[in-house]
């Protein structure tokens, strides 16, 4: 009775899942064959024990060392292997790489260099073999189109253990299907997957138990099963087709553990591949080139889908493959490149806005605003006119229609609205035609007009609330009223020009932390209101070539009293209130000129938001990171409002998607593995690099280059590589993207290469990886053939 109920409660998540686009939260960085992998098309990944990445694709072998590819093709003799077509990769005790191709096996020997091929002992048309693994006992065991196979050591060559049937007719149902073949956790026997259900193999006992003499073990249905896997918890997932369900089971009892009911995600579509991430996360592909992640803790899914116009989308369709590292990065195998994806640790997700919401469609975000009690957020669209209250936690949102709007006593209906406030917990909609009140029962949008009495009607277009008092801005003045007392004040310049010609104007006040309220009257002019509700202009321009090419967008303070102003056009500045002093800080410091909001998180650091570009500037090293998403790059047309709701997270409006940062994950620091040293090149000749701790050179041999690289995920955890050779460099040298160190006519003598990654804040590095080098000094150099030189010519007198 649970479980049924359990199984409903799933069904309807999963339906519910369905009406939301791909999650905010399941952000990739692909890589494939621009970057140099053999082929887009992947089928597996494979990290070897010295660190190194293997891919097999639908074009041959390549070995990653996270920034550069060595690539492998079939070909004729030992520097090769039979066929490009690679579905599967082990690696044994020996630290050898087996793959399954189709048209064999072959084992690199990564120490020689060298690759060995094998051909199935069967049939000619079955050759193309699926699966390869290279179990805890230090055997290697291979499934083709009708076998199964066992490596013999002792014959150097594969042995048949036999087909799961012996009447031909029925080969296709009894075939081990692609990711249909893993080691029992107990390593005592294997698992296979078939169209006529699962199949046990026990190695001790040699003897293959399925449905027909298990007959009332539901998990040896004879079912058309797939996709097997072996959970971080011991259980094994698959794909039961017929029953439509996705199963777990305990390999020791051989019981079911669980059922997810997948007919609503997933509607005759054909199990792939499973995968369970270390968060219980199941990474679902199918046949059909529908993917999703479900949480079967949480009972809940989200659909994931290769998006053409979206780079930060899965790199394919579908995939074959999947790992998970010490980071928490999920690596996909897909058929468009190899996706790295880490939700659990990524600094920012998005949120696709106007995808999710009908009454948005062809149009781009402008007003953001939280809610008082933090629950939702007010988001409009430009171009169409419209508001929604967006709750993030379910989804869900409230539209506000526009169209219905009731006239000003102007006659005038609301324009775009370019910002919601807040009056007592009520909200209301800002536009350039004047405020409007939004109902959040009845949903009505009405005029706010506010009259003050004994003063004829003043038109405004925004107000502020400040304590007891509300802010709102017109033509030629603030208007302070006091919500107690019902009393207005004006608030209005002695003079209405600047000194340097310019017209005064009201915009939105900032209220600093004393409770003083700042607004820029002008380019090159701050403003305060004092006590006395006079106002006081401050110039702040030292280079007007340079400065009066922008203007401010927005105010923010830190905990030392500063404003820090974001500069559209120009940057951004920082003024010191009690000395009066302002700071600007541009591209020398690693700062957009076109800077159209700043925001401090919790811990003091500075967040900047440049069109779709987002940077973290550190007031007090003077660092600055970036994050440059790749969306909406042909355009220009953003709103730039960035927020800081009461978690402490960052929001910010980006064309038609909102984007979360999470700024305590920037503290968050990679498992610290050596950087990895893949290969060099002597005299322009290139050489892998295994383990080698250190290297012999002929003097003519003193032209190097080395390349190196590292698995950390520069997206999660900027950083940038150093290295030094010692007897050669004094200092450590930083390198760019290449991940390459060149040296040129180096002298005879001992040297040290050295290379770690380093954080870009300084706040963590990695070991170090070292490599000794000796170039030999030629004889007639050598301090011997000068001594022996020395003695037969004496020997001569």
């Amino acid at each position: 009775m649970y479980l049924k109920k359990y199984l409903l409660a799933f069904v309807c998540l999963l339906l519910l899942g369905r009406l939301y686009s791909q999650s905010t939260a399941f952000i990739f960085y692909n890589t494939g064959e621009r970057q140099g992998l053999s082929a887009n098309h992947s089928y597996k990944i494979l990290r070897d024990g010295k660190g190194f990445i293997w891919i097999a694709t639908v074009n041959g072998l390549s070995r990653y060392d996270g920034a550069h590819f060595y690539n492998f093709r079939a070909g004729l003799g030992k520097t090769s292997f039979i066929n490009n077509e690679i579905m599967d990769l082990c690696e044994d005790k020996q630290h050898n790489i087996w793959g399954a191709t189709s048209s064999g096996l072959f084992r690199y020997s990564v120490n020689t260099n060298s690759f060995e091929n094998y051909s199935p002992p069967t049939l000619d048309f079955a050759r193309r073999i699926l699966n390869i693994i290279c179990d805890r006992r230090g055997d290697i065991w291979a499934t083709s189109e009708w076998n199964i196979f066992k490596f013999n050591k002792k014959k150097n060559s594969f042995d048949e253990i036999g087909p799961l049937t012996r009447h031909p007719d029925s080969l296709r149902l009894y075939s081990v299907r692609e990711n249909g073949l893993v080691e029992d956790p107990s390593g005592n026997g294997l698992w296979f997957a078939t169209r006529s259900g699962l199949h046990f193999y026990d190695i001790k006992e040699n003897r293959f138990d399925s449905y027909k003499n298990k007959p009332a073990n539901s998990i040896f249905a004879n079912h058309s099963v797939a996709a097997l896997s072996v959970a971080p918890g011991g259980y094994i997932w698959f794909f039961d087709n017929s029953a439509r369900m996705i199963i777990s089971f305990n390999p020791a009892t051989q019981q079911v553990l669980r059922k997810i009911d997948i007919s609503t995600i997933f509607p005759g579509l054909f199990g792939q591949t499973i995968f369970e991430d270390s968060h219980n996360k199941l990474w679902v592909s199918t046949w059909n080139n529908t993917m999703a992640v479900i949480d079967h803790q949480k009972n809940s899914v989200v659909p994931i889908a290769y998006k053409n116009e979206n780079p930060l989308s899965i790199a394919g369709d579908n995939f074959s493959g999947a790992w998970e590292d010490e980071d928490n990065n999920i690596w996909l195998a897909t058929a468009g490149g190899i996706s790295k994806c880490n939700y659990s640790k990524n600094v920012y997700s998005i949120l696709p806005i106007v995808d999710q919401v009908p009454e948005f469609k062809d149009a781009r975000l402008g007003a953001l605003s939280l809610n008082p009690d933090g629950k939702s957020w007010w988001i409009a669209s430009e171009l169409t006119i419209s508001v929604i209250e967006y709750f993030p936690e379910s989804g869900k949102y409230d539209h506000y229609d526009f169209t219905r709007a009731t006239k000003n006593c102007m006659g005038q209906l609301p324009g775009p609205v370019y910002s919601v406030g807040f009056l007592d917990g009520q909200p209301y909609a800002m536009t350039h035609t004047g405020i409007w009140r939004l109902d959040k029962k009845t949903k009505a949008i009405t005029p706010f007009e506010k009259n003050f009495e004994g003063w004829p009607h003043i038109h405004s277009t925004f107000f502020v609330e400040h304590g007891d008092d509300v802010w709102f801005t017109t033509v030629g003045q603030h208007i302070k009223w006091n919500k107690k007392t019902n009393l207005a004040t004006k608030i209005k310049s002695t003079f209405d020009s600047l000194p340097d010609g310019q017209r005064m104007n009201y915009s939105a006040p900032f209220f600093d932390q004393s409770g003083r309220p700042w607004f820029v009257p002008a380019f090159g002019w701050l403003a305060y209101v004092s006590d006395k509700n006079d106002v006081v202009l401050k110039y702040y321009i030292k280079d007007k070539p340079r400065e009066l090419s922008g203007y401010l967008t927005s105010m923010t303070e830190d905990r030392h009293k500063n404003l820090w102003m974001a500069g559209f056009g120009i940057g951004l500045y920082k003024y010191n209130i009690a000395k009066e002093e302002m700071t600007l800080y541009g591209q020398a410091d690693g700062i957009s000129s076109f800077t159209g909001q700043a925001r401090f998180d919790k811990e003091g650091k500075l967040w900047l938001v440049a069109l779709n570009k987002f940077s973290v500037f550190d007031p007090v090293t003077k660092s600055t990171s970036h994050y440059n998403l790749p969306l909406y790059e042909n355009t220009r047309d953003y709103s730039s409002i960035m927020l800081a709701d009461s978690s402490g997270a960052l929001l910010a409006t980006l064309y038609k998607d909102i984007v979360q940062f999470m700024p305590d994950r920037l503290s968050l620091k990679p498992a610290m593995k050596s950087i990895l040293l893949s290969k060099i090149k002597i005299g322009g000749k290139e050489r892998l690099i295994v383990d080698d701790a250190s290297l012999y050179l002929e003097p003519e041999e003193n032209s190097l280059e080395f390349s190196f690289g590292s698995l950390i995920n520069d997206q999660i955890f900027p950083y940038e590589f150093e290295y030094q050779l010692s007897g050669f460099d004094k200092d450590w040298i930083t390198t760019d993207a290449n991940a390459l160190a060149l040296y040129s006519n180096l002298h005879p003598g001992d040297y040290t290469f050295k290379v770690r990654a380093v954080a870009k804040d300084r706040s963590w590095q990695t070991p170090e990886k070292i490599i000794s080098l000796n170039i030999r000094t030629p004889f007639y150099k050598a301090i011997w053939f000068w001594v022996l030189l020395a003695g037969l010519a004496m020997a001569a007198l």
